[in-house]
């Protein structure tokens, strides 16, 4: 997959090379703008020879987050070093089609192809989206100048790193200041854009509990499943991190449309384009669009670590750290995969009011795991976790929030952890 994506993101940055008069997505979505295409800023589709326009601020940003997510699961900067300048070109321009009066970006396309999207584009009626496109563009931007800041401190230019730091934190603010905030706040958002506002808002304005709170309750009211490409995925790791695991399953697995399963009930064997709306009543005849769109499984890596627990990291100074989150129906989950130091796995199970979860971590590294449960109530290997911590394999570390969670150091080997079930006596 690394040389794959490598071989991709190489051809997003030479398709882009050159400058090109060609029309781009405008300030107004539907418009479009005229005007010569930058050196060095991708095209709207890439690769190939469809050189249709610049790309719009959301599917540009691809030049900077493939080789971020290579780099990080990989650990090989060599990535990093070879699209540094196309990764400043990108955050540059962006910069350059900002609106003036507050920095953020205005223009893009929004979260594609989420149900209401095509509902509304069959119907004429408004979609919520339309007007939500500067949250998530916005939010792009400042993920863009996160990672930016750094790719400057591993491998360009340190001075650089502050730069983009404390403009990632400005347009935070902002952000968070001209959408969420009265007088600009609205009355709805949809679950894309609380996603967006849970990574991206400044916590300090808009506490995260109450972004939360507003999503489960979106959420859960008829369990209505409502994200694209882009709000799938982060609003699934919220709902699991924040304990609601029974939330995120039901939303893909309930039968009434939409759903994920409700698109197999219909003879699906692949992700299609777009969820059928009209089309639903006539099933696999009668859907009209493209049967094979893998966008759509942008959360499959949820599966792993959201749901198996499998360990991630979110750069490569970070360590591989394994986080169990509570899914109530769920009696069992395991992943596995190969890092660079070799085979890395989770494995859990539900045994009474018991989890038993068995960890794997390859040998050279120091992983952290996530625990929901307090020290005195975590064993490994049938003993008190205080008890192993005196062996040196296992350090404890300071809780990583008040909700309750400890967190551990582990050296490389094999663990098998077992605490209470979410819910469950001790």
């Amino acid at each position: 997959a690394a040389s794959f994506l490598h071989k991709y993101a190489r051809d997003i940055e030479t398709g882009g090379r050159r400058s090109t008069d060609e029309p781009r997505v405008g300030p107004v979505y539907g418009t479009t703008v005229r005007e010569p295409k930058p050196a060095g800023v991708p095209h709207m589709i890439a690769p190939g020879k469809r050189l249709c326009n610049a790309a719009s601020p959301d599917w540009g940003s691809a030049q900077v987050f493939i080789p971020w997510e290579i780099c990080t699961q990989t650990g090989d900067m060599r990535i990093l070093q070879e699209f540094l300048e196309p990764m400043r070109t990108w955050v540059g321009y962006l910069g350059s089609i900002a609106d003036p009066r507050t920095g953020l970006l205005v223009t893009g396309l929004g979260d594609w192809c989420s149900p209401s999207m095509r509902q509304a584009a069959e119907s004429g009626t408004p979609w919520i989206g339309n007007a939500e496109i500067p949250i998530l563009t916005s939010g792009m931007y400042i993920r863009c100048c996160r990672i930016l800041a750094q790719t400057e401190e591993l491998v360009g230019d340190p001075s650089r790193s502050q730069y983009y730091r404390q403009l990632a934190d400005s347009l935070s603010r902002r952000l968070t200041e001209r959408y969420f905030l009265p007088p600009h706040e609205r009355a709805e958002y949809s679950q894309t854009a609380l996603a967006f506002s849970y990574y991206y808002c400044d916590p300090a304005l808009l506490p995260r509990e109450k972004i939360v709170e507003k999503l489960v309750a979106l959420c859960d009211e008829g369990h209505c499943f409502d994200a694209g490409i882009f709000g799938t995925a982060p609003m699934l790791h919220i709902l699991a991190a924040e304990g609601y695991g029974d939330i995120a399953r039901r939303l893909l697995t309930k039968p009434e449309y939409p759903s994920y399963r409700a698109m197999l009930d219909l003879g699906a064997t692949t992700l299609w384009e777009h969820w059928p709306v009209q089309g639903f009543d006539g099933g696999y005849e009668a859907y009209d669009g493209s049967m094979s769109h893998p966008m759509h499984a942008a959360f499959d890596e949820w599966l792993y670590t959201g749901v198996a627990g499998l360990a991630a990291r979110g750069s490569v100074r970070e360590p591989w750290t394994f986080r169990w989150n509570d899914f109530p129906e769920l009696n069992r989950a395991s992943a596995a995969r190969r890092i660079p130091e070799g085979r890395i796995s989770s494995e859990w199970r539900r045994d009474g009011n018991s989890i038993i979860w068995k960890v794997e971590v390859p040998a050279g590294i120091e992983a952290q795991v996530v625990i929901p449960a307090p020290t005195d109530e975590i064993r490994e290997g049938g003993r008190p976790i205080a008890d192993r911590a005196e062996t040196g394999r296992i350090r404890i570390l300071p809780a990583a929030s008040a909700s309750g969670k400890q967190q551990l150091s582990v050296g490389s080997g094999n663990y098998e952890f077992s605490f209470p079930a979410p819910g469950a006596n001790s």
